[in-house]
Formats: structure tokens, sequence, C-alpha cells
């Protein structure tokens, strides 16, 4: 599975203007700390894709109403980077992992998260990259 750093990521964002990033985060998260700022990049009308990753010991169902979700906001048949996000790297590492098995071509894993309580200084927001408040 392809891995890159958050200002990897941002890279691959503002250079292609057809991906998408994925907040695989909970929506407590997302309230909490917000979510990544795409609008400056133009492109795709929904760069920023909040679906949060099934929490627990998720079963089959779960990872299959994920891969659902994922299809209806990200249709695999269009190939265009897609990149996961979570809070520190975990949830967006399995995520992108399933999709890439689901048929996603360009699954990538953001490494070191939005805001990466393991490491701090390599989080989206701790890198300086745009945030904006999740809305409800």
């Amino acid at each position: 599975m392809k891995e890159l750093d958050v200002n990897q990521a941002w890279d691959v964002l503002h250079a292609n203007p057809d991906s998408i990033l994925v907040d695989v985060r909970t929506p407590g998260e997302w309230a909490t700390t917000g979510v990544a700022d795409l609008a400056g990049l133009g492109g795709a009308p929904q760069r920023l894709v909040c679906l949060p990753w099934p929490m627990g010991a998720a079963t089959e169902r779960d990872l299959q109403s994920f891969i659902n979700a994922l299809e209806k906001a990200v249709p695999k048949e269009v190939p265009v980077p897609v990149l996961f996000l979570c809070r520190s790297g975990v949830r967006s590492a399995a995520a992108a992992q399933l999709a890439r098995q689901a048929g996603y071509g360009e699954a990538i894993n953001v490494r070191g998260g939005f805001v990466n309580p393991h490491a701090p200084q390599q989080g989206w927001a701790a890198q300086g990259l745009p945030t904006q408040p999740a809305r409800g």
C-alpha cells in the first residue's frame, strides 16, 4: 500500500484536481478538530469526503457498508488518487488497504494523520495545512 506524509498528500491534492481526500475519523473528531480545507485547490466539486471508519471490531458487514458508501461518493470506475486520512494514520491505512482490495487502484494512506497524538508535529494541522470547522 502506498503511503505519503501530510505534505506529500497536499502536493498530490494540489497537482491533481480530480484527487479526493477521504477523512475516516468520527463525527466527534471532525467536530472537535475540524477537517481539511481543500476549497482553495479547485477541481472536483466534492474533493473532501467525510466517511467514518467502523470503530471497534469491524464485521464483514461493517466493512462492506464502508465500501458501499465510498463507492457512492467516489466511483472506482474513475481512476483518480484517493487519499485516506484519520487522526494518526492507523484507521486510514486500514481504509486504504480495504479500498485497494475493492478495486481502487490509487488508494493512498496519509501517514501522520490530522492531529497525531503519538507524533504531534507530523499531523495535517501541525504542519499548517489548511483546516476548517466541520459542517454539521
